[in-house]
């Protein structure tokens, strides 16, 4: 993992003159970020994870599965060989699944991933200009199965597979759903 700063190009995804930094993900060490209680243990929550992300190009070809991010106990989302994205609940044993063949290797897209207390949950993959991939499901749930702290990663931390291949820059952790039209599209 290293730390990157790079000025920008028209053809990116941000705009031009604006600096970058970004998380240069590798494919094999992740970041572990300390995560603090919800105060909601045992109980479903609201929940929202957001990022830009850029993949590497050819990075897809890499791996049966690709993870850009995962919380314990609670759910992992990653790429797949076969072009989709996928998360899953540890706590339903449920999974929302998108093709990915809108998603541009090389450029930065903004990934949204939210859901509510009572499962209606939603993926959308987006431009700084429009909607690439949008996807909602039911019964798909997240909850706190610790009452102390408890961690999340960026790329792979479990040596599950292959981590994400590329650069991370932006990432939030929210104890709140946003609504799909409320996700950031700049």
């Amino acid at each position: 993992m290293e730390l990157y700063a790079k000025e920008s190009t028209e053809y990116d995804g941000v705009l031009q003159d604006e600096v970058v930094y970004y998380l240069k993900l590798d494919a094999k060490k992740g970041v572990v970020l300390p995560v603090g209680s919800t105060g909601a243990t045992g109980r479903n929550i609201d929940w929202t994870f957001q990022m830009w992300l850029k993949l590497e190009i050819g990075a897809l070809e890499r791996a049966e599965r690709m993870y850009l991010f995962s919380i314990q106990d609670g759910m992992s989302c990653f790429f797949t060989k076969t072009r989709m994205f996928m998360c899953d609940s540890n706590f339903a044993f449920k999974r929302i699944q998108v093709d990915t063949n809108e998603i541009e290797q090389g450029k930065w897209i903004y990934l949204t991933v939210s859901g509510t207390a009572t499962g209606q949950a939603y993926v959308q993959f987006s431009t700084h200009k429009e909607q690439l991939v949008f996807k909602l499901v039911d019964a798909f749930f997240f909850r706190q199965s610790r009452s102390s702290k408890w961690r999340a990663c960026l790329g792979e931390c479990n040596d599950n597979g292959l981590g994400f291949i590329g650069g991370i820059r932006e990432f939030s952790f929210q104890h709140k759903f946003t609504r799909p039209q409320s996700a950031r599209l700049n």
